[in-house]
């Protein structure tokens, strides 16, 4: 699964960072946690999903 992830901002104080993520495809909550923590290992934070409504589904990444 392609991922893209979008620095939305950061540093802050404590060195964190917030992203955005598009992805290629619709998929399952699950394989998209699942892909973050394969791609991004040396990473940890928390995930925050959106409503529906605000979610945008791309035909093609930029």
């Amino acid at each position: 699964m392609k991922l893209e992830f979008i620095c939305e901002y950061g540093p802050a104080g404590d060195q964190c960072f917030g992203y955005n993520v598009k992805i290629e495809a619709p998929c399952t909550v699950k394989e998209f946690i699942e892909e973050v923590l394969r791609q991004r290992t040396d990473e940890w934070g928390t995930f925050e999903i959106g409503k529906a409504e605000n979610m945008k589904y791309l035909d093609a990444m930029v």
